[in-house]
């Protein structure tokens, strides 16, 4: 902030950092929309990383993660991820003779859950868009990969590759 408002510069520059760690683009709509705009802002920072994709698998997309009220809803998860959660008997026998991953996908729903997922990313971006047309601002997201995914020995950007594409098919700024 201090380095956007130099002595040179005619508009002065006020950052607010509204994001919530941990949060990704569907939770930030919803932050965005039902708080933050009343501040008015002209740039809002749409800032996606790999663990957005799993957010977005285990807590549900725009239509399914919050009710009318905004409050959130319970996700897609098995009757049993309380217990899942709580004790590591339960976390073996789901893992080793059902065949549950970490998210309770069973093998094969990974896949496709992530490209679900995107696609939920894809319309998150695409509401925070239509609401800073609508209040005045402009969006830019920001796609950043964590740092093993650039200087491990695998370079894997694999699960922001298909939204880096979808972003400039669309040419929205990033």
């Amino acid at each position: 902030e201090r380095r956007l408002n130099a002595p040179a510069r005619a508009k002065r520059v006020a950052v607010l950092s509204g994001g919530v760690e941990g949060s990704d683009p569907v939770s930030e709509h919803q932050l965005l929309s039902r708080s933050l705009v009343r501040y008015r802002p002209d740039l809002v920072l749409v800032a996606i990383n790999g663990s957005d994709i799993n957010d977005v698998i285990s807590r549900g997309g725009l239509d399914d993660r919050f009710d009318a009220a905004g409050a959130p809803r319970r996700g897609r998860a098995p009757w049993f991820d309380g217990l899942f959660a709580r004790s590591r008997f339960v976390r073996a026998i789901a893992m080793s003779v059902f065949e549950y991953d970490w998210y309770l996908l069973r093998p094969g729903q990974r896949e496709e859950r992530a490209r679900e997922a995107v696609v939920e990313l894809e319309r998150a971006i695409d509401a925070v868009r239509e609401l800073g047309k609508k209040e005045g601002f402009e969006t830019l997201v920001v796609l950043h990969p964590f740092h093993y995914q650039l200087h491990g020995d695998v370079h894997d950007h694999a699960e922001l590759e298909p939204l880096a594409r979808w972003l400039d098919e669309r040419a929205v700024p990033w």
